[in-house]
């Protein structure tokens, strides 16, 4: 999906501008007999939610400040979190044949034999593709060859399990569902359908299943919205229990702050718990793009970020230390998740033994989580043949098992296979670092990497052995990745010549991260190409065979083919057809293939590239949907290399000068907070000018709230800038409660110099503010930490 207007499709349930006229806070009592005791002093507005040893989680109704007050000040309390509503961070899965009288694209195209089989957007890849990628195939079957017990624990706080898909998952007999707070009703049938898909990306037959044999607890809500401080129970919960691996794919919708980290949420007291427990929380990085990076500095929560076939980040995601294949990404569906026309793909290679469960393609970090979660598993199940590893603490085990997750990292993407072998190898040698242990395994694995395997010589053809040498291609390009470019070479050759340009790509790009100064050398598929342009000619496939000639050209050592003069035509057919296409802005897919076929062309050379003077004008002018689309253009082009950042600081320097339009102003802000290559200064100057135009009221200070957010905290000059906000007479109730927002979320950062500056918005911001159940749970918060220092 793309970056600007198509951001919040991605949300399933209600956000935080949505949320009911109630908030829900955390209580953290001394102990577990002032928990109960809170129940006595209790009116009747307000009610409990959930409650888990000394942790109480208390629904205040609209207008209920003073309540909440003196409730805070009670006997016993020893710390206050504001809950913030959540919502499920994935999309609504993709139809293979959408019958939508707005969608311009049919991409259905299915093949037999060796070649891959094809279905849904983006085309392409192998259905399992994402599974693939992060080689939990590979780390399964070595698990299973290597008799390696299946101990590890995984729990799933998420909307439920629907049971009617119980039947299409391995071995169903280690699931357990059950309620994520004491209240919680249609868990084990839930309601929302998302829960049933995270799951089934763990534990799902015919290879959907990350770590099919892994025992995993479901804590359903059984519904749509719910706050952090139900989660916070729930998770605590799941830990107590015994589940090592916990995912949460929900996350906050703050002012687009991407999914705020888990421990920067929590009470500090459920942290501990959780820490000392040594419990790894899994949490989904948010679908809002943009810049900010909150990945939180603890090690015991992993944020994931979704990547896309090509192993790229998704356009969606927002950016994180961690990631996993997130868009498209095949999983059980239970028809629940608000799609009116899901369909199953046409005649499906994978058993499905209950018809009521689809195999369909979602995209989202919820669905990156899952596929991370799967490899945490794996990895620590062999961990746990090290005598050493079982009598390290729960939180030492924790934190070994986080940096060999980062040890593994090819490309964008932590892989499986590669951290089941570092933990093979640590277990054998305990005294090493994770790092270490890698370069050992690579040094053991010494002339194997030059070695052919048997499945690939070229007598064994049949498509058995084909499969089969794919397989250990991929084992040796993982293992070995540098010092086997000739197996890689014949790897990604081997991928492009059966259609799986996606994979080929991701190859490419890994081994040239390996080896920066070495091209490959891979002949352009140019009869598959054509073969396939010639059968069918749908914009999404053009803009996938561009989308990879670009990638080719920058990575292989082979010149341009003969027919890069057709290419060149039939792609700039194909974009002049798609802008003048009726109702394309309806299309999300038709438009995410269009800018992505104008960014490729720009890349490969395949048209004269644009000048700032054109991509400023069409800025400026235009339709809604031309200048959408040129917006999302530019974005996707920096993001990809297209648009050098001095380009791009340029064109937002005429946005944001005096003679832009309220179009140009608007559009100059969207491209601020998704642009990941300017640093808070560039921001905070552009920002300024914005100020400055005649293009001022709430919508374009509440844009502007995030600008200069850096990746670690709320610094100086944020405050100084939130400050002049603040004083704006254009400030309304909106842009004031994403500033309370704002300073809550950083309120562990507001010390020395700043406190009487923060002292001051929040003075102000009270005066304004008086709408927002939350930001008044928020205000008062804020008050006390100030009160504090």
């Amino acid at each position: 999906m793309m970056f600007l207007a198509l951001i919040n499709t991605y949300g399933m349930s209600v956000d935080a501008k949505s949320a009911p006229s109630s908030v829900s806070v955390m209580f953290v009592m001394d102990s577990v007999q002032s928990a109960n005791s809170l129940k006595t002093e209790l009116p009747k507005e307000v009610r409990i939610i959930d409650r888990y040893q000394n942790f109480v989680v208390i629904n205040f109704p609209k207008a209920a400040t003073k309540i909440f007050e003196r409730l805070e000040h009670s006997p016993g309390v020893i710390e206050v979190t504001p809950g913030i509503p959540t919502r499920y961070l994935g999309d609504v899965p993709c139809n293979c044949e959408s019958k939508s009288p707005i969608s311009v694209l049919n991409d259905q195209i299915q093949e037999t034999s060796c070649r891959v089989t094809k279905f849904c957007k983006p085309s392409g890849r192998e259905r399992l593709w994402a599974q693939k990628a992060i080689a939990t195939d590979l780390a399964q079957k070595y698990l299973k060859e290597k008799n390696i017990p299946r101990s590890t624990k995984v729990a799933v706080v998420d909307s439920g399990f629907d049971k009617t898909i119980l039947d299409n998952l391995d071995s169903p007999e280690r699931l357990k569902v059950k309620p994520a707070l004491v209240a919680s009703k249609g868990y084990n049938e839930d309601p929302v359908g998302h829960g049933s898909r995270v799951t089934s990306l763990i534990k799902g037959a015919g290879g959907i299943g990350g770590s099919s044999q892994s025992n995993v607890s479901v804590y359903g809500f059984g519904q749509g919205g719910v706050s952090t401080a139900e989660i916070g129970n729930a998770v605590l919960r799941a830990c107590d229990d015994g589940n090592q691996v916990i995912n949460v794919s929900m996350g906050t919708d703050i002012n687009g702050l991407a999914s705020l980290p888990l421990f920067q949420q929590f009470p500090k007291s459920l942290i501990n718990n959780l820490t000392r427990k040594g419990c790894l929380i899994v949490h989904a990085a948010g679908n809002e793009s943009g810049f900010i990076n909150l990945s939180t500095k603890s090690p015991f929560e992993i944020q994931v970020g979704a990547t896309t076939p090509f192993g790229e980040k998704a356009d969606f995601s927002s950016v994180s230390n961690f990631m996993a294949p997130g868009q498209n990404v095949i999983g059980l569906d239970t028809g629940k998740d608000g799609s009116d026309d899901i369909d199953s793909c046409g005649e499906n290679p994978l058993t499905i033994k209950n018809k009521a469960s689809l195999q369909t393609f979602s995209s989202g970090t919820s669905f990156a989580a899952p596929l991370f979660t799967s490899e945490l598993a794996l990895t620590r199940d062999m961990l746990m043949t090290s005598s050493v590893f079982q009598s390290k603490s729960k939180s030492d085990q924790a934190i070994l098992l986080s940096q060999i997750s980062q040890a593994s990292q090819i490309g964008l993407n932590a892989n499986s296979y590669l951290a089941v072998r570092i933990a093979e190898t640590w277990a054998k040698n305990p005294t090493l670092k994770p790092e270490q242990a890698k370069e050992k395994l690579m040094s053991e694995m010494g002339g194997k990497c030059l070695e052919t395997p048997n499945e690939c010589h070229a007598n064994n053809n049949s498509c058995v052995n084909e499969n089969s040498c794919e397989n250990k291609r991929r084992e040796l390009a993982i293992i070995c990745q540098n010092k086997s470019s000739q197996e890689t070479s014949q790897l990604i050759d081997s991928m492009q010549k059966k259609g799986d340009l996606e994979g080929a790509a991701y190859w490419a790009k890994a081994m040239a991260q390996q080896n920066p100064n070495k091209k490959l050398d891979i002949p352009f598929p140019t009869e598959e190409m054509q073969s396939e342009i010639n059968r069918s000619t749908p914009q999404s496939d053009i803009a996938r065979w561009v989308k990879y000639y670009s990638e080719w050209k920058q990575e292989s050592t082979e010149t341009s083919p003969a027919n890069e003069e057709y290419l060149a035509s039939i792609a700039n057919h194909s974009l002049q057809d798609g802008i003048n296409t009726v109702g394309r802005e309806h299309s999300l897919s038709a438009h995410e293939d269009l800018t992505q076929l104008f960014v490729s062309m720009e890349k490969a050379a395949l048209v004269k590239p644009k000048t700032l003077e054109d991509w400023t004008v069409k800025l400026q002018t235009g339709t809604p949907a031309q200048n959408r689309f040129y917006l999302e253009a530019l974005a996707k082009g920096e993001s990809q290399g297209v648009v050098p950042k001095n380009d791009l600081l340029s064109i937002l320097d005429r946005l944001t000068g005096p003679d832009t339009t309220e179009i140009g102003v608007k559009g100059a802000i969207q491209l601020i907070n998704v642009s990941e290559g300017l640093n808070s200064q560039d921001r905070f100057r552009l920002a300024n000018k914005v100020l400055n135009s005649n293009f001022v009221n709430d919508d374009t200070l509440s844009g502007l709230v995030t600008l200069g957010i850096n990746h670690d905290h709320l610094d100086k000059d944020l405050i100084a800038f939130e400050s002049k906000l603040s004083k704006n007479p254009n400030l309304g109730h909106k842009t004031a409660e994403e500033i309370i927002e704002t300073l809550w979320v950083y309120k562990s950062d507001i010390i020395g110099a700043e406190k009487p500056d923060v002292e001051s918005i929040v003075e102000t911001l009270s005066k304004v503010s008086n709408r927002n159940e939350l930001s008044d749970v928020m205000l008062s918060s804020l008050k006390a930490e100030l009160a504090k220092k």
